[in-house]
């Protein structure tokens, strides 16, 4: 696939508000599409000094002559975006793609592909168990929405999805993002990630940003990969950056042609874990019906797993804090002798 085939989609703001309000991410709006080159000019200085000259003006002009987003929202939910984005030049005509829409497609394909995708973490040296990149509700959710945009899409116009999940880990809930562009070229479907499981904490102190430019422009190295299938591959770029990744890791493709019948969700019991968890959770919290009070012992008890999570970095520090405090003055108000 030649570069200028690529969609040159510009990131939108993250998960759809401003930071401190959860919602859905909105869809790239009308906005000057400059992401992408700065990444390239970044990445092309390293090479060399000489070659850097000669390629940095080139770029700045073609980044200089302007694109810009359009986009039409076709779903939004509480947690989930769907758009239609096309790329248009300064002069406002639309940036031909070619892309193989619309695109009709079954409910059931649908989800046996998006059921199919999959992805691994790594932490340090240790790779996690292969997980479903869109996992229940918000896979269920998306299904009609995708379908119509596909419906509706020109050949010209990318798909692009968010979504965030919701998980409760006890006497935390976690949130985590995902987003990207879909479209359908040769064959296959191509799904592109910018972010996937991302934990958006909302924690000025926190260091982790998520990534806001083009998934399509350049391989990147992240904390995650993709896990191809049979039917499935990822994508190899045009030309490989010196010492740069072989593969995209966040960009796959799904071969139509393959069988995607639905079959058993993988995560079926991990969610269901979660969902069982859901009581403990109200128990630890003293919330189950008919407590009027904590003893000190559960109110401890809820301390020292508060201390583990913060010793593996499962919380922010402002929340670690903050719940510490309310724990403590918790047991402070728990009556004497109420052990």
């Amino acid at each position: 696939m030649k570069r200028d085939e690529l969609p040159g989609i510009a990131r939108v703001p993250a998960v759809g508000r401003p930071r401190g309000r959860r919602g859905a991410t909105p869809c790239a709006g009308d906005r000057i599409n400059r992401v992408g080159w700065n990444r390239v000019l970044c990445r092309a200085l390293p090479v060399s000094f000489s070659a850097g000259l000669l390629v940095i003006p080139i770029l700045a002009a073609a980044g200089c002559a302007g694109t810009k987003n359009v986009s039409t929202e076709i779903y939004r939910g509480d947690s989930i975006r769907v758009c239609l984005v096309e790329q248009q030049d300064k002069a406002g005509k639309t940036v031909s793609k070619g892309y193989a829409h619309p695109w009709n497609v079954e409910a059931a394909t649908l989800k046996g592909m998006l059921e199919s995708i999959r992805y691994r973490g790594t932490i340090l040296l240790f790779q996690q168990k292969a997980q479903g990149a869109f996992p229940m509700p918000e896979r269920e959710l998306l299904l009609k929405p995708l379908q119509e945009a596909f419906s509706r899409a020109t050949a010209d116009q990318a798909v692009e999805f968010a979504f965030e999940h919701r998980k409760r880990w006890t006497i935390f809930q976690r949130q985590y993002r995902t987003d990207g562009l879909m479209f359908v070229k040769d064959g296959k479907l191509n799904c592109a990630f910018r972010n996937l499981a991302f934990e958006d904490v909302a924690d000025p102190e926190s260091a982790t940003v998520a990534f806001e430019g083009d998934p399509t422009q350049a391989p990147s190295r992240t904390g995650w990969t993709l896990v191809p299938e049979a039917g499935q591959a990822l994508v190899e770029p045009d030309s490989r950056e010196f010492l740069g990744p072989r593969t995209f890791h966040n960009w796959i493709r799904l071969d139509l042609a393959g069988p995607w019948a639905p079959r058993p969700d993988p995560d079926a019991a991990d969610q269901a874990a979660e969902a069982a968890g859901a009581g403990v959770t109200r128990e630890l919290q003293g919330e189950s019906e008919g407590a009027a009070f904590q003893s000190e012992a559960e109110i401890r008890r809820q301390l020292d797993f508060l201390e583990e999570l913060h010793a593996e970095g499962a919380v922010p520090e402002s929340y670690y804090r903050k719940k510490q405090q309310e724990l403590l003055e918790r047991m402070k108000a728990v009556p004497a002798g109420a052990n």
